[in-house]
């Protein structure tokens, strides 16, 4: 009876041990996850700070809802008119138009981001972003970068 009552407790203390450890593993995985925005900062629930094309901007944290992410990025839209990418190291955004008319799409897409980062229309214009279209799309707009719509280097389509 003795030698079961150690092994039992062996088993708990391994078991207890094992929770501790995973419990520390997927806190420093969540916390890494938020800090994960390149040269950014984390703000907590306040939110991001992050590069811009001047300064930085604070953001909402945007990583919170992101639908996929690797090490490289976050895919924050992937709808039937637009793709919204958030490219961690170069603090940039690319957004691919999916569907005509491409300016429903584009406009569409830029109020997703701004109201996704919580910013409004002059930090969006400040913030990395580039607004692409495939070629099966669209062939004539392909391979250029189109602009937001709002902002004064955007492309009229």
């Amino acid at each position: 009876m003795l030698l079961k009552s150690k092994f039992s407790k062996f088993v708990f203390i391994i078991f207890i041990l094992g929770l501790f450890a995973y419990s520390i593993f997927v806190a420093y995985k969540y916390s890494r996850r938020q800090a994960n925005i390149s040269d950014g900062e984390y703000l907590g629930e306040s939110g991001l700070e992050i590069s811009a094309l001047s300064g930085k901007i604070r953001t909402k944290d945007f990583s919170r809802q992101a639908i996929d992410e690797t090490e490289i990025n976050l895919l924050l839209a992937d709808t039937s008119d637009y793709r919204v990418v958030y490219y961690k190291q170069e603090n940039a955004f690319v957004i691919t138009l999916l569907s005509l008319p491409l300016e429903q799409s584009r406009k569409k897409a830029g109020e997703f981001l701004k109201s996704e980062l919580g910013v409004d229309e002059r930090q969006l214009c400040r913030l990395k972003i580039s607004v692409d279209v495939p070629y099966e799309v669209n062939p004539s707009f392909s391979g250029r970068n189109l602009g937001l719509g709002v902002c004064l280097d955007s492309e009229d389509l």
